[in-house]
This record gives C-alpha cells, sequence and structure tokens, in this order.
C-alpha cells in the first residue's frame, strides 16, 4: 500500500518525458527555453539535495517548504508566454505537470526517510540529474542553432602561416601529422605525379595543396574565401597550383575530373557536409580517391575541440567550431557508402599535451614545441580515406 504514495512521481515522469520527446522536439525550444528548463530542473535538484544532506533530525522543514514554493512559482513563470507558443494539448499538459509538481515535492519528502521507500526518492534523484545533464547537453550543445563562424578565415591573411596567438596556428601544426599521412597514401596508389589530378575542397590558405604541388601532382584548390586564396597564392613556391574560389555544394567541374578529392577541415564548416561528399564522388573518375578529415560529435571533442580552445587560445572568436556540425565516424561511412564511395581507413589525430612548456598553458600562445600525433582513438579528430567504386 506504501508504494502507491510513488504514484505521482510515476506519472510526473510519464508526463516529463512525453512533453519533452514529443512536444518540445516537435515545436523546437527558442533560446530562452534552452536555458529556462534547465534552471527550473535545478530547483528541482536543490529540494531533493537537501533531503539527501539532511537526516530526519537535522530538517528544517521550513527550508524544505521554502525551497518547494521558489520551485513551483519558478516553473510556472513563462507560462503567459507558453500560451502563444503551444498547443492547447501541450498546454493542457503542463497544467497536469504544475498540478503534480507540489504534490510530488510533498511526496519526496515523505519518501526521503522512510526505508521501505527510500531507494524510489534516490531512483527519482538521479532521474532529474540525467534530466538536467540532456536538458543542457541536447538543447545548448548538440541542437546548438548558433550558425559557425566562417568569416574569420576572410581576416588572418599571412597569420595563416605566421601566427602563434590564434587557433589557425592549431590547424597549422596538425597539418605537419596530416599533410604526411595524405600525401604517402596518394604515392601509394598513384605511382608517378604525372597526369594525376588532385583537388583541395575547402582549402583556405592551402596547406595540403601546396605541399602536394611540391610531390609534382598537378593541384587545384577551392575556397568560398577569396582572403585565404591570395594568402594561398602568395604561400605556392611552385607556382602551379590553380586556386578557384567556388561553393563546395556545387563544384564547377565534369563528373570524373579528378583522381584524388580532398576535404580536410571542412566537412564541419557546413551545414549539409552530404551534398559535398555527394559532389566529391562526382568530380572523382572511378578509383579515384576521397581524403577527409573532421571532428567526432561528442562530450570530449566539445571540450577539448571547442571550451579548451577557447579558453587557452587568445584570439579564439565565439563560433569557430559548433558542436552540432561535428560528425561521427560511422556518419562519414554511411555519407560515403550512400554516394559510391568504399571507406578504406580511418585513424584518429590527438594533441601531445606533454609538448605544452607549463609556461605557456595560460599565456594564451601556442608554443612552436606543441605537437599532435595518429592514434587508434577516433574520439576527438579523425581523417581517413574511400575510393571511388
Amino acid at each position: 500500500m506504501n508504494s502507491l504514495i510513488t504514484l505521482p512521481l510515476l506519472i510526473q515522469g510519464l508526463a516529463m518525458l512525453f512533453d519533452e520527446f514529443y512536444f518540445h522536439r516537435k515545436r523546437g525550444l527558442p533560446k530562452w527555453e534552452r536555458l529556462g528548463h534547465p534552471i527550473d530542473t535545478l530547483s528541482v535538484l536543490v529540494c531533493f539535495g537537501y533531503l539527501a544532506l539532511s537526516s530526519a533530525e537535522t530538517l528544517n522543514p521550513a527550508v524544505y517548504i521554502g525551497l518547494s514554493i521558489f520551485s513551483c512559482l519558478l516553473i510556472t513563470k513563462d507560462e503567459f508566454v507558453h500560451i502563444e507558443k503551444c498547443t492547447a494539448s501541450e498546454s493542457w499538459l503542463h497544467a497536469i505537470l504544475f498540478i503534480l509538481h507540489p504534490v510530488v515535492l510533498f511526496v519526496s519528502f515523505k519518501i526521503a526517510y522512510d526505508p521501505s521507500l527510500k531507494p524510489f526518492f534516490y531512483i527519482q534523484f538521479a532521474l532529474a540529474g540525467l534530466m538536467f545533464l540532456y536538458q543542457i547537453i541536447y538543447w545548448n550543445l548538440i541542437k546548438n542553432d548558433a550558425p559557425i563562424d566562417n568569416s574569420i578565415y576572410d581576416s588572418l591573411g599571412d597569420r595563416w602561416y605566421t601566427a602563434f596567438d590564434d587557433p589557425v596556428a592549431l590547424l597549422r601544426l596538425e597539418s605537419k601529422v596530416k599533410v604526411p599521412w595524405v600525401i604517402e597514401r596518394i604515392e601509394q596508389r598513384m605511382k608517378s605525379p604525372a597526369n594525376v589530378k588532385i583537388l583541395d575542397v575547402g582549402c583556405g590558405a592551402g596547406f595540403l595543396s601546396n605541399a602536394i604541388a611540391k610531390k609534382g601532382y598537378s593541384v587545384t584548390g577551392l575556397d568560398l574565401s577569396e582572403e585565404s586564396l591570395k594568402v594561398a597564392r602568395k604561400y605556392d613556391e611552385t607556382g602551379s597550383v590553380q586556386y578557384i574560389g567556388a561553393n563546395a555544394y556545387s563544384l564547377p567541374f565534369p563528373d570524373g575530373s579528378f583522381d584524388v578529392v580532398t576535404c580536410m577541415d571542412f566537412l564541419e564548416h557546413v551545414d549539409q557536409p552530404e551534398i559535398v561528399v555527394k559532389e566529391v564522388a562526382r568530380v572523382l573518375k572511378p578509383g579515384g580517391l576521397f581524403f577527409f578529415h573532421t571532428f567526432n560529435r561528442n562530450w570530449l571533442a566539445y571540450l577539448v575541440v571547442i571550451k579548451l580552445v577557447e579558453w587557452l587560445v587568445k584570439n579564439t572568436p565565439k563560433h569557430m567550431h559548433v558542436l552540432r556540425l561535428f560528425i561521427k565516424p560511422e556518419e562519414v561511412k554511411a555519407m560515403c557508402t550512400a554516394h559510391g564511395l568504399n571507406t578504406k581507413e580511418m585513424t584518429g589525430i590527438k594533441p601531445i599535451f606533454s609538448t605544452i612548456p607549463l609556461s605557456a598553458v595560460l599565456s594564451g600562445t601556442l608554443p612552436e614545441t606543441f605537437a599532435f600525433e595518429l592514434t587508434p582513438s577516433l574520439k576527438l579528430s579523425f581523417m581517413g580515406y574511400a575510393d571511388k567504386i
């Protein structure tokens, strides 16, 4: 009979799941709700936390009642806005949740100190914590609609090749690992540079294009940023690379034009990477090679690739990278398969943090000694290649 007291917890949990995974995902959430919902859940966690940290003897009911009243008021604070934004059925569900909320807080007070029901309290506490994390991660990281800022590459100039107080230095230092890996595999498959045509999509300032050209290959570099292309031409020691300003969604070349196409550090900068992969497959010759490098979409990549760079490198702009545009390895492989490309190899790349002197950690500047290395793990950044079937 005592277990019936937990019924409001179960009903509230089911109602919240339906609200979240049906109504919220159906209509999407504006920024104020993306921030407001975790704050609402946090108010519940504070109430539960107070119960968890207090014994029956030390609990002050007045404090818990005050916290509960605050939580009830907080979750209803924006319902006057919801009236305009939500359907009648979602508003009805909200009303049910508002009625259940004080009941659940009262029930939690009752079961927190009942030995036979205490496990239900801790389960409820844990589920509320998971909901809090989900609301932050899904709505504010994965579903973050902030547009990526690709305009930052227009203003770098020679800093592409000289700066160490800018995240472009990371791209340059990482290229010391990526470029040899790509060239080695091209040379394994293309025995002679003669008549081998290579397209570098999203070439930026030409780190890869100019290095491949030194090996004697015919190279075309393509990018939307004309300013970056000017720098690429300036640092092309061979003077042979053809640099073109064009959109990767519609490559200005006939079918089967190239033996090799590369997309290094590019797929995570477009909203529809599969269109790029489709275009790559179109302009590749049968048996041609497609090389790619991008970032994995997960918590670790968010912390290291986005936040750690923002915290430790001086001139890192907002939205240089956006987590929702990162791509999982299996997603890249699926895109390739869908367009007749057979993925042959993938390898991860990771920073060697031991190459950063302690004196440089908080300087905002990357040391010239900073290095990267290949790793079997694809958790952070990864590159690979596929061939056209």
